[in-house]
């Protein structure tokens, strides 16, 4: 995100033909910044919960 332009912009991580999206991620980001955007958030159990709460909330 870019605070300095007015509206502030955001550059998105996003894969191409020729370039993966875990290579653009790696491109963009500092190295231990990267490699913590690459690992799960959450543990399991809180991943199962989160995808239940979803289905209950979109009536799967």
């Amino acid at each position: 995100m870019d605070t300095t332009t007015q509206p502030p912009t955001i550059q998105v991580v996003e894969a191409t033909d020729n370039i993966s999206y875990v290579d653009r991620l790696r491109q963009m980001f500092p190295h231990t910044y990267a490699e913590l955007a690459l690992t799960e958030a959450l543990a399991p159990a809180e991943m199962a919960d989160l995808r239940r709460r979803y289905d209950t909330a979109a009536g799967l």
